[in-house]
Protein backbone atom coordinates (compact mmCIF):
# COMPACT_ATOMS: atom_id res chain seq x y z
CA UNK A 1 0.00 0.00 0.00
CA UNK A 2 1.67 3.27 -1.08
CA UNK A 3 0.82 6.60 1.23
CA UNK A 4 1.06 10.02 -0.06
CA UNK A 5 0.78 12.17 3.34
CA UNK A 6 -0.45 10.86 6.72
CA UNK A 7 -2.24 13.39 8.31
CA UNK A 8 -1.95 13.12 12.47
CA UNK A 9 -3.99 14.36 14.99
CA UNK A 10 -2.49 14.19 18.85
CA UNK A 11 -5.02 14.87 21.13
CA UNK A 12 -3.55 16.24 24.57
CA UNK A 13 -4.80 17.81 27.01
CA UNK A 14 -2.14 20.68 27.30
CA UNK A 15 0.81 21.63 24.84
CA UNK A 16 3.38 22.96 28.05
CA UNK A 17 1.91 21.85 31.58
CA UNK A 18 3.52 18.75 33.02
CA UNK A 19 5.75 16.12 31.53
CA UNK A 20 2.89 13.99 29.48
CA UNK A 21 2.28 17.92 27.24
CA UNK A 22 5.89 18.17 27.00
CA UNK A 23 5.87 14.74 25.14
CA UNK A 24 3.52 15.00 22.87
CA UNK A 25 4.32 18.00 22.00
CA UNK A 26 7.80 17.22 20.99
CA UNK A 27 6.48 14.26 18.71
CA UNK A 28 4.11 16.30 17.03
CA UNK A 29 7.01 19.34 16.33
CA UNK A 30 9.41 15.77 15.57
CA UNK A 31 7.53 14.57 13.25
CA UNK A 32 6.99 17.89 11.31
CA UNK A 33 10.53 18.24 11.12
CA UNK A 34 11.64 15.05 9.52
CA UNK A 35 11.30 15.47 6.23
CA UNK A 36 12.02 12.55 4.85
CA UNK A 37 8.48 11.75 6.20
CA UNK A 38 5.31 12.17 4.33
CA UNK A 39 3.43 13.24 7.21
CA UNK A 40 1.23 16.19 8.12
CA UNK A 41 0.93 16.32 12.27
CA UNK A 42 -1.20 18.03 14.37
CA UNK A 43 -2.10 18.48 17.51
CA UNK A 44 -5.49 19.41 19.58
CA UNK A 45 -5.65 20.76 23.37
CA UNK A 46 -7.79 22.03 25.62
CA UNK A 47 -6.26 25.17 26.10
CA UNK A 48 -3.01 26.30 23.77
CA UNK A 49 0.10 27.92 25.63
CA UNK A 50 2.63 28.42 23.01
CA UNK A 51 3.41 29.86 19.94
CA UNK A 52 3.45 26.18 17.66
CA UNK A 53 1.61 26.82 14.30
CA UNK A 54 0.45 23.27 14.06
CA UNK A 55 -1.28 23.32 17.53
CA UNK A 56 -4.84 24.60 18.07
CA UNK A 57 -7.13 24.09 20.90
CA UNK A 58 -10.12 26.32 22.46
CA UNK A 59 -10.01 30.21 22.44
CA UNK A 60 -13.21 31.45 23.52
CA UNK A 61 -13.85 32.32 27.28
CA UNK A 62 -16.68 30.29 27.22
CA UNK A 63 -15.08 27.21 26.45
CA UNK A 64 -11.97 27.99 29.29
CA UNK A 65 -14.43 28.39 31.61
CA UNK A 66 -16.52 25.43 31.06
CA UNK A 67 -13.03 23.23 30.97
CA UNK A 68 -12.47 24.70 33.96
CA UNK A 69 -16.03 23.70 35.63
CA UNK A 70 -15.98 20.77 34.52
CA UNK A 71 -13.00 19.45 35.98
CA UNK A 72 -13.49 21.22 38.99
CA UNK A 73 -17.10 19.19 39.32
CA UNK A 74 -15.20 16.45 38.62
CA UNK A 75 -12.79 16.48 41.32
CA UNK A 76 -15.40 17.47 43.65
CA UNK A 77 -17.22 13.82 42.91
CA UNK A 78 -13.75 11.64 42.80
CA UNK A 79 -14.00 12.68 46.67
CA UNK A 80 -17.39 10.13 46.78
CA UNK A 81 -14.15 7.95 46.92
CA UNK A 82 -11.59 7.71 49.52
CA UNK A 83 -8.40 6.11 48.11
CA UNK A 84 -5.00 5.22 49.97
CA UNK A 85 -3.70 5.87 46.30
CA UNK A 86 -2.45 9.20 46.87
CA UNK A 87 -1.94 9.68 43.29
CA UNK A 88 -3.95 11.93 40.71
CA UNK A 89 -7.50 10.17 39.96
CA UNK A 90 -9.59 11.09 36.90
CA UNK A 91 -13.10 9.58 36.71
CA UNK A 92 -13.43 11.23 32.75
CA UNK A 93 -17.37 11.76 33.19
CA UNK A 94 -18.61 14.78 31.32
CA UNK A 95 -19.38 14.50 27.83
CA UNK A 96 -17.16 17.08 25.37
CA UNK A 97 -18.44 16.12 22.03
CA UNK A 98 -14.77 16.17 20.73
CA UNK A 99 -15.68 12.60 19.31
CA UNK A 100 -17.56 14.16 16.54
CA UNK A 101 -14.95 16.77 15.75
CA UNK A 102 -12.37 13.97 15.47
CA UNK A 103 -14.50 11.83 13.26
CA UNK A 104 -16.09 14.70 10.94
CA UNK A 105 -12.30 15.93 10.47
CA UNK A 106 -9.95 14.84 7.55
CA UNK A 107 -7.15 13.27 9.92
CA UNK A 108 -6.61 9.73 8.94
CA UNK A 109 -5.55 8.44 12.46
CA UNK A 110 -5.86 9.75 15.82
CA UNK A 111 -2.83 9.46 18.57
CA UNK A 112 -3.71 10.01 22.15
CA UNK A 113 -1.98 11.19 24.95
CA UNK A 114 -2.48 12.34 27.95
CA UNK A 115 -6.32 13.25 27.97
CA UNK A 116 -7.83 13.52 31.47
CA UNK A 117 -8.66 16.95 32.84
CA UNK A 118 -12.12 16.41 31.38
CA UNK A 119 -10.87 16.40 27.74
CA UNK A 120 -13.05 13.71 26.79
CA UNK A 121 -15.26 10.90 28.65
CA UNK A 122 -14.23 7.49 28.79
CA UNK A 123 -17.55 6.55 26.82
CA UNK A 124 -16.55 9.55 23.55
CA UNK A 125 -12.75 7.73 23.01
CA UNK A 126 -14.97 4.57 22.34
CA UNK A 127 -16.65 6.75 19.92
CA UNK A 128 -14.16 7.59 17.81
CA UNK A 129 -14.59 5.99 14.14
CA UNK A 130 -10.79 6.53 13.40
CA UNK A 131 -7.73 4.01 14.30
CA UNK A 132 -6.12 5.73 17.33
CA UNK A 133 -2.67 5.00 18.48
CA UNK A 134 -2.61 5.92 22.16
CA UNK A 135 0.65 6.54 23.84
CA UNK A 136 1.28 6.20 27.40
CA UNK A 137 1.90 8.63 29.57
CA UNK A 138 0.78 6.98 32.60
CA UNK A 139 -1.46 3.74 33.72
CA UNK A 140 -5.14 5.19 33.47
CA UNK A 141 -5.69 3.64 30.22
CA UNK A 142 -5.47 0.42 31.78
CA UNK A 143 -6.65 1.13 35.33
CA UNK A 144 -9.27 2.61 37.01
CA UNK A 145 -9.51 6.43 37.84
CA UNK A 146 -6.22 6.42 38.75
CA UNK A 147 -3.34 7.57 36.92
CA UNK A 148 -1.04 4.61 38.69
CA UNK A 149 -0.83 2.14 40.68
CA UNK A 150 -0.95 2.11 44.09
CA UNK A 151 3.20 0.74 44.28
CA UNK A 152 4.58 -1.82 42.17
CA UNK A 153 2.69 -4.66 44.20
CA UNK A 154 -0.93 -3.41 43.21
CA UNK A 155 -2.13 -5.38 40.87
CA UNK A 156 -5.49 -4.96 40.35
CA UNK A 157 -5.49 -3.79 36.90
CA UNK A 158 -4.08 -6.91 35.73
CA UNK A 159 -7.21 -9.47 37.75
CA UNK A 160 -9.65 -7.23 36.56
CA UNK A 161 -11.83 -4.89 39.19
CA UNK A 162 -14.05 -6.47 41.30
CA UNK A 163 -15.85 -5.92 44.73
CA UNK A 164 -13.86 -8.70 45.86
CA UNK A 165 -10.41 -7.26 45.34
CA UNK A 166 -10.96 -3.55 46.50
CA UNK A 167 -8.01 -2.16 49.10
CA UNK A 168 -8.98 -2.72 52.15
CA UNK A 169 -8.34 0.57 52.75
CA UNK A 170 -10.33 2.23 50.30
CA UNK A 171 -13.83 3.71 51.32
CA UNK A 172 -16.83 4.96 49.92
CA UNK A 173 -18.16 4.33 46.36
CA UNK A 174 -15.36 2.03 44.27
CA UNK A 175 -15.13 4.64 41.44
CA UNK A 176 -12.06 2.75 40.09
CA UNK A 177 -14.43 -0.50 39.47
CA UNK A 178 -16.95 1.88 38.02
CA UNK A 179 -13.94 3.42 35.33
CA UNK A 180 -12.85 0.34 34.60
CA UNK A 181 -16.16 -1.40 34.15
CA UNK A 182 -17.08 1.33 31.65
CA UNK A 183 -13.82 1.41 29.91
CA UNK A 184 -14.44 -2.47 29.55
CA UNK A 185 -17.79 -1.80 28.16
CA UNK A 186 -16.99 1.02 26.16
CA UNK A 187 -13.76 0.67 24.29
CA UNK A 188 -14.37 -1.90 21.32
CA UNK A 189 -12.74 0.39 18.78
CA UNK A 190 -9.51 -0.21 16.95
CA UNK A 191 -6.46 0.75 19.40
CA UNK A 192 -2.59 0.08 19.02
CA UNK A 193 -0.46 1.17 22.46
CA UNK A 194 2.64 2.84 22.67
CA UNK A 195 4.81 2.88 25.61
CA UNK A 196 7.99 5.00 26.51
CA UNK A 197 8.86 2.04 28.81
CA UNK A 198 9.49 -1.52 29.09
CA UNK A 199 7.99 -0.88 32.77
CA UNK A 200 5.11 0.44 31.11
CA UNK A 201 4.96 -1.84 28.49
CA UNK A 202 4.77 -4.88 30.91
CA UNK A 203 2.30 -3.46 32.76
CA UNK A 204 0.07 -2.98 29.98
CA UNK A 205 0.19 -6.10 28.30
CA UNK A 206 -0.51 -7.97 31.46
CA UNK A 207 -3.58 -5.48 32.06
CA UNK A 208 -7.00 -7.05 32.13
CA UNK A 209 -7.94 -4.32 29.77
CA UNK A 210 -5.68 -4.41 27.09
CA UNK A 211 -3.60 -7.37 27.28
CA UNK A 212 -4.97 -8.46 23.97
CA UNK A 213 -3.96 -5.13 22.09
CA UNK A 214 -1.17 -4.23 19.92
CA UNK A 215 1.81 -2.82 22.00
CA UNK A 216 5.02 -0.94 21.14
CA UNK A 217 7.83 0.44 22.86
CA UNK A 218 8.99 3.85 21.79
CA UNK A 219 10.96 6.42 24.38
CA UNK A 220 9.82 10.00 24.78
CA UNK A 221 11.98 12.23 21.50
CA UNK A 222 13.98 14.79 23.24
CA UNK A 223 15.36 18.25 21.40
CA UNK A 224 19.00 17.63 21.68
CA UNK A 225 19.70 21.03 19.45
CA UNK A 226 18.21 22.36 22.52
CA UNK A 227 18.94 19.96 26.03
CA UNK A 228 23.20 19.84 25.33
CA UNK A 229 26.17 20.97 27.53
CA UNK A 230 26.14 24.45 27.79
CA UNK A 231 29.17 26.34 29.91
CA UNK A 232 28.52 25.56 33.45
CA UNK A 233 30.05 28.64 34.39
CA UNK A 234 27.59 30.72 32.20
CA UNK A 235 24.72 28.45 33.54
CA UNK A 236 25.87 29.51 36.96
CA UNK A 237 26.00 32.66 36.85
CA UNK A 238 22.57 33.16 35.04
CA UNK A 239 20.88 31.79 38.04
CA UNK A 240 22.89 32.94 40.51
CA UNK A 241 24.01 29.89 41.70
CA UNK A 242 27.35 29.03 43.78
CA UNK A 243 30.39 29.14 41.21
CA UNK A 244 32.25 26.40 43.39
CA UNK A 245 30.24 24.33 44.92
CA UNK A 246 28.79 20.95 43.61
CA UNK A 247 25.22 21.42 43.06
CA UNK A 248 22.72 18.74 43.22
CA UNK A 249 19.39 19.35 41.37
CA UNK A 250 16.24 17.96 41.97
CA UNK A 251 13.30 19.02 40.30
CA UNK A 252 9.32 18.02 38.33
CA UNK A 253 5.98 19.24 38.02
CA UNK A 254 5.39 20.75 41.96
CA UNK A 255 8.26 18.15 42.97
CA UNK A 256 8.01 19.01 47.08
CA UNK A 257 4.52 18.26 47.10
CA UNK A 258 3.72 15.68 44.53
CA UNK A 259 4.44 12.25 46.42
CA UNK A 260 4.89 10.32 43.36
CA UNK A 261 7.98 12.55 43.08
CA UNK A 262 9.96 11.13 46.09
CA UNK A 263 11.01 14.13 48.23
CA UNK A 264 10.48 12.00 51.21
CA UNK A 265 14.03 9.59 49.74
CA UNK A 266 15.84 12.76 48.95
CA UNK A 267 15.17 14.52 51.72
CA UNK A 268 17.10 12.32 54.73
CA UNK A 269 19.75 12.06 52.09
CA UNK A 270 20.58 15.91 51.20
CA UNK A 271 20.99 16.34 55.30
CA UNK A 272 23.26 13.42 55.41
CA UNK A 273 25.46 14.66 52.87
CA UNK A 274 25.45 18.27 53.43
CA UNK A 275 26.48 17.43 57.17
CA UNK A 276 29.34 15.53 55.46
CA UNK A 277 30.22 17.88 53.16
CA UNK A 278 30.78 21.88 52.82
CA UNK A 279 31.27 22.13 49.31
CA UNK A 280 27.93 21.32 47.99
CA UNK A 281 24.45 22.78 47.83
CA UNK A 282 21.10 21.47 46.16
CA UNK A 283 19.02 23.54 43.86
CA UNK A 284 15.05 22.53 43.11
CA UNK A 285 12.64 23.55 40.23
CA UNK A 286 9.19 23.44 39.67
CA UNK A 287 8.42 24.07 42.93
CA UNK A 288 6.77 27.94 43.46
CA UNK A 289 10.16 30.53 44.07
CA UNK A 290 8.38 31.38 47.41
CA UNK A 291 8.02 27.47 48.70
CA UNK A 292 9.99 27.53 51.86
CA UNK A 293 11.64 23.77 52.57
CA UNK A 294 12.22 23.02 55.71
CA UNK A 295 15.65 22.13 57.46
CA UNK A 296 17.23 23.60 54.28
CA UNK A 297 17.09 27.76 54.62
CA UNK A 298 20.66 27.70 53.80
CA UNK A 299 21.45 25.17 51.64
CA UNK A 300 18.79 24.39 48.99
CA UNK A 301 18.12 26.99 46.28
CA UNK A 302 14.61 27.08 44.70
CA UNK A 303 14.79 28.64 41.32
CA UNK A 304 10.93 28.33 40.87
CA UNK A 305 9.02 27.00 37.85
CA UNK A 306 11.09 27.17 34.08
CA UNK A 307 8.66 27.25 31.23
CA UNK A 308 11.10 28.10 28.46
CA UNK A 309 13.13 25.14 27.96
CA UNK A 310 16.58 26.67 26.81
CA UNK A 311 16.31 27.99 30.42
CA UNK A 312 15.88 24.61 31.77
CA UNK A 313 18.65 22.83 29.93
CA UNK A 314 21.03 26.35 31.21
CA UNK A 315 20.10 25.16 34.63
CA UNK A 316 20.76 21.11 33.85
CA UNK A 317 24.13 22.40 32.74
CA UNK A 318 24.86 24.11 35.87
CA UNK A 319 24.36 21.26 37.95
CA UNK A 320 27.30 18.70 39.00
CA UNK A 321 24.34 15.57 39.58
CA UNK A 322 20.64 15.02 39.11
CA UNK A 323 18.84 13.13 41.13
CA UNK A 324 15.25 11.60 40.28
CA UNK A 325 14.09 9.27 43.20
CA UNK A 326 10.46 8.81 42.22
CA UNK A 327 8.49 5.89 43.14
CA UNK A 328 7.08 5.28 40.06
CA UNK A 329 7.59 7.03 36.58
CA UNK A 330 6.37 5.95 33.11
CA UNK A 331 9.49 6.60 31.80
CA UNK A 332 11.62 9.97 33.47
CA UNK A 333 11.92 12.94 30.87
CA UNK A 334 13.61 15.06 33.97
CA UNK A 335 16.77 12.18 33.63
CA UNK A 336 16.63 11.79 30.14
CA UNK A 337 16.90 15.71 29.74
CA UNK A 338 19.69 15.76 32.51
CA UNK A 339 21.92 13.14 30.82
CA UNK A 340 21.06 15.34 27.51
CA UNK A 341 22.81 17.86 29.34
CA UNK A 342 26.21 15.51 30.07
CA UNK A 343 24.90 15.18 33.80
CA UNK A 344 24.65 12.26 35.39
CA UNK A 345 21.12 10.67 36.83
CA UNK A 346 21.04 8.90 40.35
CA UNK A 347 17.43 7.56 40.50
CA UNK A 348 15.72 4.08 41.68
CA UNK A 349 16.31 0.93 39.78
CA UNK A 350 12.38 0.68 38.88
CA UNK A 351 9.63 1.54 36.65
CA UNK A 352 10.33 3.64 33.72
CA UNK A 353 13.44 5.11 34.61
CA UNK A 354 15.37 1.52 34.32
CA UNK A 355 15.34 2.49 30.90
CA UNK A 356 17.11 5.89 30.85
CA UNK A 357 20.38 5.38 33.00
CA UNK A 358 22.84 2.68 32.74
CA UNK A 359 24.47 1.98 36.05
CA UNK A 360 27.18 3.47 36.61
CA UNK A 361 27.70 4.48 32.80
CA UNK A 362 25.40 7.60 32.96
CA UNK A 363 24.51 7.58 36.60
CA UNK A 364 23.16 5.32 39.24
CA UNK A 365 20.58 2.95 39.70
CA UNK A 366 20.26 2.50 43.91
CA UNK A 367 18.13 -0.39 44.79
CA UNK A 368 14.31 0.24 45.30
CA UNK A 369 12.86 2.16 48.13
CA UNK A 370 16.08 3.25 49.84
CA UNK A 371 17.03 6.87 50.91
CA UNK A 372 20.22 5.50 52.08
CA UNK A 373 20.86 4.14 48.85
CA UNK A 374 19.94 7.01 46.86
CA UNK A 375 22.85 8.51 49.38
CA UNK A 376 25.20 5.89 48.28
CA UNK A 377 24.51 6.78 44.74
CA UNK A 378 25.16 10.32 45.00
CA UNK A 379 28.69 9.85 47.22
CA UNK A 380 29.41 7.53 44.41
CA UNK A 381 29.37 10.17 41.75
CA UNK A 382 30.73 13.01 44.30
CA UNK A 383 33.69 11.23 45.31
CA UNK A 384 35.76 10.27 42.13
CA UNK A 385 35.99 13.58 39.98
CA UNK A 386 37.43 11.61 36.82
CA UNK A 387 34.54 9.58 37.02
CA UNK A 388 32.40 12.37 36.71
CA UNK A 389 33.40 13.50 33.58
CA UNK A 390 33.47 10.04 31.84
CA UNK A 391 29.94 9.49 32.95
CA UNK A 392 28.99 13.10 31.95
CA UNK A 393 30.07 12.06 28.19
CA UNK A 394 28.41 8.91 28.29
CA UNK A 395 25.76 10.25 29.20
CA UNK A 396 25.16 13.02 25.83
CA UNK A 397 25.97 9.80 24.10
CA UNK A 398 23.23 7.85 25.10
CA UNK A 399 21.08 10.56 24.58
CA UNK A 400 22.39 10.95 20.98
CA UNK A 401 21.39 7.37 19.85
CA UNK A 402 18.73 6.75 22.04
CA UNK A 403 15.97 9.47 22.58
CA UNK A 404 17.11 11.31 18.56
CA UNK A 405 13.63 13.01 17.14
CA UNK A 406 14.08 12.35 13.79
CA UNK A 407 14.87 8.47 15.16
CA UNK A 408 11.49 8.26 17.35
CA UNK A 409 9.26 10.13 14.81
CA UNK A 410 10.37 7.56 11.96
CA UNK A 411 9.70 4.77 14.16
CA UNK A 412 6.05 6.48 15.21
CA UNK A 413 5.88 6.56 11.20
CA UNK A 414 6.35 3.14 10.58
CA UNK A 415 3.41 2.21 13.06
CA UNK A 416 1.25 4.38 11.79
CA UNK A 417 1.75 3.06 8.09
CA UNK A 418 1.08 -0.88 9.93
CA UNK A 419 -2.71 0.73 11.57
CA UNK A 420 -3.78 1.89 8.36
CA UNK A 421 -2.33 -1.00 6.00
CA UNK A 422 -4.54 -2.53 8.62
CA UNK A 423 -7.75 -0.83 8.50
CA UNK A 424 -7.56 -0.45 4.71
CA UNK A 425 -7.39 3.32 4.85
Amino acid sequence: MSFKIIKILHLSNSDSSGGAAKAAFRLNCALNENKKLNVESKMRVLEKKTTEKSIYGSYSKKDKFLNKFKCSLSQKFQKIQFSENKILHSSSIFPSFINYELNNNDYDLINLHWIQGEMISIEEIGRIKKPIVWTLHDAWPFCGTEHFQNGINDRRYEYGYFRSNMPKFNKGCDLDRWAWERKNKSWHNYMTFVSPSHWMYECGKKSMLLRNKDFYIIPHPLPLNIYKPYSKKIARETFNLPKSEKLILFGAFNPLKDDRKGWEFLKPALHKIFNKFNNVSGVVFGNSENDKINGFENKIISVGKLNDEKLLALLYSAADIMVVPSKIESFGQTASEAQACGVPVVAFNATGLKDIIKHKQTGFLANPYNWQEIYEGIIWLLNNEEQLKRIKTSSRKRAESLWNPNLISAQYYEIYKQVLIYNKI
